[in-house]
């Protein structure tokens, strides 16, 4: 027995299905549960289902006219599109992507309706038409339109202008603002009255930039407790934290650190999981595409930022150094310039969450930047053969390694069993190039740009070349700027242990600014090395501190207010030496007792900048000076 559209059951005898090769086409709608709010039973379905399920249609082109014809008269009923579900509109269909593990059953009478987007038909009707050959087609190229570059200048050449070109006032206003905000919400609750927060003081910008230069200075010299900072052990006893501000202090703003207002008493809660991060998230996106134009090739990746805590998105990668935390997709140059990020907050993530997650990630990601000849890397997780048509459709080519169980891929490239140092590759009608080589094992890679040829490559070591598919040897240049970031950020580590997932989030992209900012002077200075481009930025974070003889600690000796314009400053890189070694003079201080000794500091506020030892020396040449 089986039901009819209206609910019905009627009987249908088994020989008679089994005799008849081709249903009716009066028998092919699916049975299927009628819904109470369904009030379209007696449309029929289009006519591409009926002649798809009858199987009369014989060829794509034929798909295709009966497709565009459904279309037209979609668009002159509008009575019937406003009454049925087939009639999606353009936000539906870019909010709905198919997954590249999926595929479309187009042809079936179960699949959903096309839509009336003509774009995602075509990228649906591509998933079923692909005609792989062995030999490229000639396919002219697609220029890149753009000159990658800064679009900002800095306001000088050193460190600290690269600094505070992607540090910008928005970013300041807005931490300050939502942290005070935040600040008086704690003091309005019943608190005990010794508490930190009773003695809260408005924070300013100027002080959260000296708060700033000691979190990232805590990065540099690493110790397990904030407080041993601040300590007067023998063993600890760092000046510098006493002299900028106090260890309550920087507890306190560290508390009361917010990015977004949170909601009044009353309200909902919002929907978006990261509203409380989400307003810094914003700003660093336009800081960074303000300032810079990315290169031809971009890769896409995945960060992880651990987190061992309680929350709803926390994610689990396995071949990650941190298995469980944040999971942070990327966008970056392969230099590691990070120019977006997507925090993933799981399948209900309003953004980038559901069916066609993948496809969906990849081009959020390159909003902004599609229709620009741009080169993308990425690995087997976002490859698929339907991705790289739509991507192409949007001058944009792609180049990665390929899982074997996507839909799309070529079943002569699948089965194929190679030798080592074998290839083999099909192309189809638009250039998309997949190609399958062994080394130690079989690679199977995709790429719209380059093909499988043969081009000797250096080897990383022992000298000589060695052959390699262009694809590959292009995707090993390119792709792994996303690893480098995490490698260049875990050298000197900011965030801290806290309760608060936002707050090490927003840490976190705090650092990815300064990072982004030696990438940026990196592209003037390549042989200036991360140590040292940090010391000189949070040297001008910290010395605005003393300058306020209030900020001092009663352990730092009174000349120190004396000594606020003379800071010892480093020495620059000399240019000739190939391990980027820092220049070195004889000290001055020294030179008057007969010592030989050099030193890489000098003072810049004085006359002829003598070289100084930072030790003693640097605070006894200036013992005697009136300033």
């Amino acid at each position: 027995m089986v039901k009819t559209r209206g609910g019905k059951k009627r009987g249908v005898e088994q020989s008679t299905l089994r005799e008849s090769p081709q249903p009716s086409t009066s028998q092919v709608s699916p049975p299927r549960t009628p819904d109470p709010q369904d009030n379209t039973e007696d449309i029929p379905p289009p006519k591409s289902r009926r002649m798809a399920a009858s199987g009369v249609i014989t060829s794509t082109e034929e798909l295709r006219r009966l497709l565009e014809e459904e279309d037209d008269s979609e668009e002159e009923d509008s009575t019937f599109s406003d009454e049925t579900d087939c009639s999606g509109s353009d936000n539906d269909d870019s909010e709905e992507e198919e997954d590249p593990s999926q595929g479309n059953d187009l042809l079936s009478p179960d699949s959903g309706l096309p839509s009336t987007s003509s774009q995602a038909t075509t990228a649906r009707l591509r998933q079923t038409t692909y005609t792989w050959t062995s030999d490229r087609p000639t396919i002219d190229p697609i220029p890149f339109t753009q000159t990658p570059g800064m679009t900002a200048s800095p306001q000088g050449d050193q460190p600290p202008d690269f600094f505070n070109l992607l540090l910008t006032d928005s970013i300041l206003e807005l931490t300050v603002r939502e942290t005070n905000r935040f600040a008086d919400e704690l003091k309005a609750q019943n608190v005990a009255p010794k508490a930190r927060i009773v003695k809260w003081k408005s924070l300013t910008k100027e002080e959260f930039l000296v708060f700033l230069g000691v979190l990232y200075h805590m990065g540099t010299i690493r110790l397990n407790r904030i407080s041993d900072f601040w300590s007067k052990d023998f063993l600890f006893n760092f000046p510098c934290f006493r002299g900028c501000m106090s260890r309550d202090r920087f507890s306190g703003i560290l508390q009361c650190l917010h990015f977004a207002k949170n909601p009044e008493p009353g309200q909902p809660q919002p929907n978006d999981r990261l509203y409380k991060i989400r307003p810094l998230i914003d700003l660093f996106h336009d800081s960074v595409s303000n300032a810079v134009t990315p290169t031809q090739k971009l890769c896409v990746d995945e960060s992880m930022l651990l987190w061992r805590g309680r929350l709803v998105f926390r994610m689990f990668l396995k071949g990650k150094k941190h298995k469980y935390g944040i999971k942070i997709y990327m966008l970056t140059e392969p230099s590691g310039l990070v120019l977006r990020f997507i925090v993933y907050t799981g399948s209900s993530d309003a953004d980038v969450g559901g069916r066609g997650h993948v496809d969906t990630v990849v081009n959020k990601l390159m909003e902004g930047h599609l229709d620009a000849g741009h080169s993308l890397f990425m690995d087997n997780y976002y490859n698929s053969v339907n991705l790289a048509h739509q991507l192409l459709e949007r001058k944009t080519y792609c180049t990665g390694t390929l899982r074997t169980n996507r839909k799309g891929n070529p079943p002569q490239i699948n089965s194929k069993k190679l030798k080592k140092g074998e290839v083999v590759n099909a192309y189809t009608d638009d250039g998309v190039c997949v190609m399958k080589w062994k080394d130690k094992r079989e690679v199977l890679m995709i790429s719209s740009q380059y093909s499988g040829e043969m081009i000797d490559v250096p080897r990383r070591r022992g000298g000589g070349t060695i052959p390699k598919p262009e694809a590959i040897a292009r995707y090993n240049e390119a792709m792994g700027g996303i690893d480098h970031t995490d490698q260049m950020m875990s050298y000197y580590p900011i965030e801290r242990k806290t309760l608060k997932w936002y707050k090490k989030l927003g840490i976190h992209i705090f650092h990815l600014l300064l990072l982004n900012s030696y990438y940026l002077y990196k592209k003037l200075h390549p042989r200036y090395s991360f140590y040292d481009f940090r010391l000189s930025v949070i040297k001008s974070l910290l010395s605005p501190a003393f300058t306020r003889p209030s900020g001092l600690s009663p352990s730092v000796p009174s000349r120190g207010v004396g000594l606020s314009r003379h800071f010892p400053h480093t020495l620059p890189i000399d240019e000739k030496s190939k391990r980027n070694r820092t220049v070195q003079r004889r000290c001055r201080e020294c030179q008057k007792k007969g010592i030989r000794k050099d030193t890489t500091f000098f003072c810049p506020a004085c006359e002829g900048h003598p070289p100084l030892c930072v030790d003693t020396c640097f605070t006894a040449f200036h013992e005697n000076m009136r300033l």
